[in-house]
């Protein structure tokens, strides 16, 4: 043995070697990874940043821009479920990260987790006042009587350092909530000459003018709202079905095919469409354009439901009748 014993220090150091050139493996695979992933994210190729960002986490599983990015990209794509916990996580790994936290902060209002919604946007608000997004869901999120006055009070105190679109449509929205239509317009018109292209504005005004019964007004604020918003946006969405429910399914199928040719992977235009077609008797076609959208999110329950409602009803409704 004792003619072996200077093989020990060697044999350690090679062994130490190995270890830490595992370590600096991992680390230039998730370095590589990350920049691919940011680069794809940031020119709205989701369906390459995700598969990078997932390369990031099997390398760094606790790398916190990855889990946010990811959570940010299911959110947008729609895949709801699937984003509350990947939001979840990131805003474990990154407390400070605001746009992580708007966005759990609107799947919580759509939710109906008032509460937790409020709390998101009021850590946002402390965090970044001149936030265009945390107004509103702070607004939106306001359900009760005295909850109404605390965010109009907080809201009306911010607008003295500085008036905004975004304050301006929170107050315009507490003011609908109420019922005080004439004060809701007021302050939505002087959001939208505080900023002319804040999409935000220009929707709660199409909501105003439906809920005044003017849908001329209505039909040129949703446009103009789904004009100015970005891909995978709710607005544009939401122009295609004032469209159908007006009367006018033709254009607002246009509108969400629109929708789909630029952001195939935008999963509610793809329900929209599939609603469409069951409205239609097209119940075939109405199954076939869900696949775009269980292919991408098999848990999808809005997908799922309106899978189940248009099988039942197609077998209701027999072959003859497709």
């Amino acid at each position: 043995m004792r003619k072996f014993a200077y093989l020990i220090p060697m044999l350690t150091g090679v062994m130490l070697l190995a270890i830490v050139g595992t370590g600096c493996t991992a680390k230039v695979k998730e370095s590589y990874h990350l920049k691919r992933a940011d680069r794809y994210f940031n020119s709205g190729q989701y369906d390459q940043a995700e598969i990078e960002y997932k390369n990031v986490l099997r390398n760094a599983p606790q790398n916190a821009q990855a889990w946010s990015r990811l959570g940010v990209i299911y959110f947008d794509q729609g895949r709801l479920l699937e984003a509350a916990q990947i939001l979840g996580r990131a805003r474990q790994l990154a407390t400070n990260n605001l746009e992580v936290r708007l966005k759990l902060g609107a799947i919580y209002l759509g939710a109906g987790k008032l509460k937790e919604a409020r709390d998101e946007a009021s850590f946002v608000l402390d965090k970044n006042p001149r936030d265009d997004q945390a107004p509103i869901l702070l607004a939106e999120a306001a359900a009760t009587t005295n909850e109404i006055t605390k965010t109009r009070l907080r809201l009306q105190k911010m607008s003295q350092t500085g008036e905004t679109a975004p304050l301006a449509v929170a107050l315009g929205a507490l003011s609908f909530r109420q019922g005080d239509l004439k004060t809701a317009e007021a302050d939505l018109k002087h959001a939208v000459t505080l900023d002319p292209k804040f999409s935000d504005a220009y929707a709660a005004l199409g909501n105003l003018y439906v809920a005044q019964k003017d849908l001329k007004q209505a039909d040129q604020a949703f446009k103009t709202a789904a004009d100015l918003a970005p891909p995978r946006s709710g607005k544009k969405l939401q122009y295609a079905q004032f469209k159908i429910v007006t009367g006018d399914p033709d254009t607002g199928r246009r509108l969400l095919q629109d929708i789909v040719k630029k952001t195939p992977d935008y999963l509610p235009a793809w329900i929209g469409l599939a609603q469409l077609a069951a409205a239609e008797k097209k119940y075939a076609d109405g199954v076939t354009l869900l696949g775009n959208v269980l292919s991408r999110d098999p848990q999808n329950f809005e997908g799922l439901l309106i899978e189940r409602s248009l099988g039942t009803t197609a077998r209701r409704a027999g072959p003859s009748r497709k």
